[in-house]
């Protein structure tokens, strides 16, 4: 029975979308304190985003395509810094700068790889006649990217003994 409510589409269609846009809204509105720091004015707006997002089924198609993938990354993303907190590879609790910049990198790609696939726009995109050529020049452009990073960098300051 309660499977049943779960998997229907008025709750993962409707109820589940709105609760997110509801709660994510409500929670940056109160963080970032933009429109007021009553919290009151900022119910009736995360409400009004909410409601405007489940009008839109394109909207929904995409939320509830996205949030699945989204679950696996943070689950990822917890076991690994978990993983690196066990083996010591923090300071005092905190990532270092190189591990910060990793995982941001990471994050951003599989963020973005998420959202071209949520959307339809990797089968639009692989459709087309230079699709390969495409890639290559991409992966040519990060390469040479990454060098100069690593070229104009600052060097490391020598360990003191």
């Amino acid at each position: 029975m309660a499977i049943e409510i779960f998997s229907g589409t008025f709750f993962s269609g409707i109820v589940l979308p709105f609760l997110l846009i509801f709660t994510v809204v409500f929670a940056i509105l109160i963080k970032s304190s933009i429109l007021s720091a009553r919290p009151d004015i900022n119910a009736i707006v995360a409400l009004a985003f909410g409601l405007l997002v489940i009008g839109v089924p394109a909207a929904i198609g995409v939320i509830t395509k996205i949030i699945p993938v989204i679950a696996v990354f943070v689950v990822i993303i917890l076991s690994w810094m978990l993983l690196m907190g066990f083996i010591g590879t923090t300071e005092a609790g905190v990532l270092t700068k190189g591990l910060k910049t990793t995982l941001n990198i990471i994050i951003s790609i599989a963020v973005v790889a998420a959202i071209v696939w949520a959307t339809g726009l990797l089968d639009t995109f692989q459709a087309g006649p230079m699709f390969g050529e495409v890639v290559n020049y991409a992966i040519l452009i990060a390469a040479m990217i990454a060098v100069i990073a690593i070229i104009t960098s600052p060097p490391a300051a020598p360990a003191k003994s």
